[in-house]
Order: structure tokens, then C-alpha cells, then sequence
């Protein structure tokens, strides 16, 4: 990806000419939208789309590795959430709209992300002193989250260290059954992942193709060992197999 920043030449940034994106005003797309706007500098659209599209990468193909082993150690869950993919798929095919509504999907996806947080910490400086638990923090403190500790709590989650899906579908009266800021895989509020929605559409995608075409196996005499390295990785092998349907 490249775009010129006028910035260095002493110019407005804000300017369009020179950018790859510029003369494709007849097929506009939302990435030229942005910059069309002059609402954000060319400099900041870069590095926005920038952390989407890279920081989506490593964290959504680690994801998918974790989903997939947990399906093929719960043969159970995995049976489940292929009737759902198959009957969405017979009745509107693989497309974005229907996968990206199916419910026992999205709670899988859900799990996974609480069992395996790939941000196991994340971090916030103090705007302005607060009061918590009768203690005053002052102003520029630093909070850490440790994700990994929150989402396998006792106090909040029933049986913490099992794979269950079902705690993310609600009941008849349209109840959770946990804190909803037990588990935040992608951060809240204005510095909420940035990439939260595309990674999430990659996800039910991907997933729900593999489900679809193959049996997801475990490979017994494999280990998995989990090893955090920046982010949380499934470590340098997946003891999985694919099987054809």
C-alpha cells in the first residue's frame, strides 16, 4: 500500500493528488470515501487501515487455530455448530449476511476468545483521579487488565476451564448469565479494537467454510502448548486434522 504525504514536502497532507486511490473516483470504495472526506490526514488514514488490515492478521489466524482445536476436543460442540452451518448454508450458501447471524457460531467464537484471550493484558493510563474501593488513584496511573485471569474467573464463570458455548446464548428472557464486561477480546469503548467487526466477519467465514467441507480431528499424540508472544499464540504446532465430509 502506498500514498504520498504531502507533509514531507512541506505540503497539506489533506491533499488527494498524488494518491493511488485519486483517480479511481468512478468506482469509489469506502477506503477513497475516507480520504475524500479531508476529515483525516492521509497520514492517519494509512496508519488506521494500516492497524486493521495487519493487526487482524496474526491475531484472527491465531484465533482460528484456537477455535479449531476446541472444536475437535469437543466432537460435541462441533456437531452442533455444523447443523447450524449446514442448514444456513442449504437455505442461503456461504455468504456474509446469513453467517455472520448464526448464533451458535458467534457463541463458539465467543468462548474461544474468553478460554484464549490473544490480548491476555491490556492497558490504561488515568485521565483524572478516581475513587475505587474507598482508595483515591491518582491521575496518570496505570491500569493492566490481565484478560487471561478476568475470563477464567470462578466468581463469574461457572466451571471456568470448559469449553461451553451455551453460556453466550441468552435464556427465554433475554438474559446473560454473566457480567457482559466479563470478557472484552477487543477492548471497549473509544479505543476498542479498531479492526473488532473485520476480524469478526473473517471469523464466522472461515470457520464456518472449514466446518462445512471437513470433520475436524484431534491428533492425540500431539501436544498443544500455548505460548504468549506479544499476543497469545497456539504455540508452534496445532494437533489437529481435516478430514472430508
Amino acid at each position: 500500500m502506498h500514498y504520498q504525504n504531502g507533509a514531507t514536502s512541506g505540503g497539506d497532507d489533506r491533499n488527494t493528488t498524488g494518491c493511488p486511490f485519486h483517480s479511481h473516483a468512478s468506482q469509489p470504495t469506502y477506503f477513497s470515501d475516507v480520504i475524500a472526506s479531508g476529515k483525516l490526514t492521509l497520514a492517519e488514514v494509512f496508519t488506521n487501515f494500516s492497524e486493521i488490515m495487519f493487526a487482524a492478521a496474526d491475531t484472527t489466524s491465531n484465533a482460528l487455530c484456537f477455535i479449531l482445536y476446541l472444536l475437535a476436543t469437543n466432537p460435541e460442540v462441533q456437531a452442533r455448530l455444523r447443523e447450524e452451518v449446514d442448514e444456513v448454508v442449504q437455505n442461503n450458501g456461504l455468504n456474509v449476511n446469513p453467517v455472520g447471524k448464526m448464533n451458535y457460531l458467534d457463541s463458539v467464537i465467543k468462548e474461544t476468545l474468553r478460554l484464549y484471550p490473544l490480548a491476555t493484558m491490556q492497558c490504561r493510563i488515568l485521565e483524572e483521579d478516581i475513587a475505587l474501593a474507598g482508595y483515591l488513584v491518582p491521575k496518570g496511573t496505570m491500569f493492566v487488565m490481565n484478560h487471561f485471569a478476568a475470563s477464567r474467573n470462578p466468581e463469574v464463570f461457572e466451571d471456568p476451564e470448559e469449553f461451553r458455548p451455551e453460556r453466550w446464548i441468552r435464556d427465554e428472557r433475554n438474559r446473560m448469565h454473566h457480567h457482559p464486561f466479563a470478557v472484552m477480546p477487543f477492548g471497549y469503548g473509544k479505543r476498542t479494537c479498531l479492526g473488532k467487526r473485520f476480524a469478526r466477519m473473517e471469523l464466522h467465514m472461515a470457520v464456518a467454510k472449514i466446518i462445512h467441507k471437513f470433520q475436524v480431528k484431534p491428533i492425540e499424540s500431539m501436544p498443544f502448548d500455548p505460548v504468549v508472544r506479544t499476543i497469545l499464540t497456539p504455540g508452534d504446532q496445532v494437533p489437529v486434522r481435516f478430514v472430508d465430509r
